[in-house]
């Protein structure tokens, strides 16, 4: 049953990537780089390891994982639009 979940948690991560991070933001500005990568790609393959190992040690090491990836996922999404926003990459044109 964990290897179900596991490979669950893992599969999800592609339905986040591309649902989140092409379809619902597909301007730079909307920081879909960030929230799609640490929601889906790295939290939740994160979790599955949590999961698969059921090791205190491994789930503690996981949990502080994630916690890292949720504080500094904003400084990075900020950088990325300061950045694009000084080398005048230009917004969506449905917006």
């Amino acid at each position: 049953m964990r290897e179900w979940v596991a490979s669950l948690l893992v599969a999800g991560t592609a339905f986040v990537i591309l649902a989140v991070g092409v379809m619902r933001m597909p301007d730079l500005y909307t920081q879909a780089a960030t929230k799609a990568s640490v929601l889906g790609n790295r939290a939740l393959i994160i979790l599955a390891a949590c999961l698969h190992f059921r090791d205190l040690g491994v789930t503690t090491q996981a949990l502080l994982v994630i916690a890292f990836l949720w504080i500094t996922s904003p400084i990075a999404a900020q950088i990325l639009c300061r950045t694009a926003y000084l080398v005048n990459v230009p917004l969506w044109e449905k917006w």
